[in-house]
């Protein structure tokens, strides 16, 4: 059975009939603890983290502030890697695009 740690958490849901909602919510308040592993908790885990983002902060932050502060900075550093990677990637098509090019008109073709 799960059972609520955060005051944030216990305070949205006082008084109100149980909702998907605040089962994922629940679920979120589990993941962050460590106590939801496994392929199925990390696809519902990234589900989720785009959709409560600021309830996600607010758990975090009252639970574990330093476990937030890492979340978010590998977050960003994984932005920073995507962001990179496609440059890189968008660089490299440009390059090849520039060898055909150069391939073709050598071999008489028309660009």
């Amino acid at each position: 059975m799960m059972q609520m740690k955060s005051n944030y958490l216990k305070s949205l849901v006082e008084g109100k009939s149980y909702s998907a909602h605040f089962g994922n919510l629940l679920f979120i308040e589990y993941y962050i603890l460590g106590k939801k592993h496994g392929m199925g908790s990390a696809y519902r885990w990234h589900e989720l983290k785009d959709k409560y983002p600021n309830e996600i902060k607010a758990i975090w932050t009252e639970l574990d502030p330093k476990g937030y502060e890492r979340f978010i900075k590998a977050e960003r550093d994984f932005e920073k890697e995507c962001i990179d990677t496609a440059k890189e990637v968008a660089n490299i098509r440009k390059q090849e695009r520039a060898q055909l090019k150069k391939e073709w008109t050598d071999a008489g073709g028309v660009w």
